[in-house]
């Protein structure tokens, strides 16, 4: 974990300031590159831009060098596809980068991203395994180990018609950021422990909820479901897939109706049928 943290600091400490000059370049050397890292663009938002395109106020381009020839666009997709809709441009401004690795512009596309506005779970996620980032490639070895991977993303072993793709990324994107990769690798070991032929053990509420009931458990200090020999326990095993799922998201929308996919509200599902409360009135 902390040569993850490390790795992560450098890059986001990473100073590009002498590798960047500005440029007008022709639209036709400029590409996207949306299969490794970069989100579609919102077609409203371009036919929006592209009513009231006005030149003087176009924001230059950030894009990259590439050894081959061409530029990759890392920030500025919705400008190209809009000044492409209006017709009749030939260039736009930009702040070509040279001499960046496909992990250094995946990491500036996420760092330009989330700065100016919030981009979705899931392009956040697909773009760090991009970049190379420790911590997300470790979790996707985790969801390979557990026969999953992310919907757009290789697994790290290949192609293989086995793993089912997961699209939830934005509860495996929070509970990656909030407890680590080894709190995954935890619910995914439970689920297939418990509930390894229910269809809901892939739901978005079942990883953040069984999360959150986690939070729950160790935050008291008394309980753990793994044992001394670091396994899951047994016991913890039985008590756990005597409940279908169904009867935790059941009990979730009975107690915080509307909100049954909230983490909360199914994490504190899993607490009342494992009886919790009385654990904590006896502390």
């Amino acid at each position: 974990m902390k040569s993850a943290l490390r790795e992560r600091t450098r890059m986001r400490s990473l100073d590009l300031s002498d590798n960047v000059v500005f440029k007008e370049l022709y639209i036709r050397d400029l590409a996207v590159d949306r299969e490794i890292y970069q989100a579609p663009v919102n077609r409203a938002r371009v036919s929006e831009m592209a009513r009231h395109w006005d030149p003087n106020l176009c924001i230059p381009l950030a894009v990259s060098a590439r050894a081959g020839g061409g530029y990759a666009v890392i920030d500025g997709g919705h400008r190209l596809a809009a000044a492409k809709k209006v017709g009749g441009i030939e260039k736009l401004p930009c702040w070509v980068y040279s001499g960046l690795s496909i992990e250094e512009e995946a990491w500036l596309f996420v760092a330009f991203s989330t700065k100016r506005r919030k981009i979705s779970s899931y392009t956040n996620f697909r773009a760090m395994v991009a970049s190379h980032d420790p911590t997300y490639e470790e979790a996707v070895v985790v969801l390979n180990r557990h026969g999953l991977t992310i919907k757009g993303i290789e697994n790290a072993y290949g192609e293989d018609s086995s793993y089912a793709q997961i699209a939830c990324a934005a509860s495996i994107h929070k509970i990656v950021e909030q407890r680590g990769v080894s709190r995954l690798e935890t619910v995914l070991a439970i689920i297939d422990a418990c509930w390894a032929d229910d269809q809901l053990r892939r739901h978005a509420a079942t990883l953040r909820g069984l999360s959150y009931f986690l939070d729950l458990l160790w935050a008291a200090g008394h309980i753990s479901p793994y044992n001394k020999r670091k396994e899951l326990g047994k016991d913890f095993i039985a008590k756990m897939a005597s409940w279908p799922l169904r009867k935790v998201m059941r009990r979730a929308a009975q107690d915080h109706p509307g909100t049954s996919d909230a983490a909360s509200s199914v994490g504190d599902a899993f607490k009342i049928l494992y009886n919790y409360r009385r654990t904590i009135h006896r502390i």
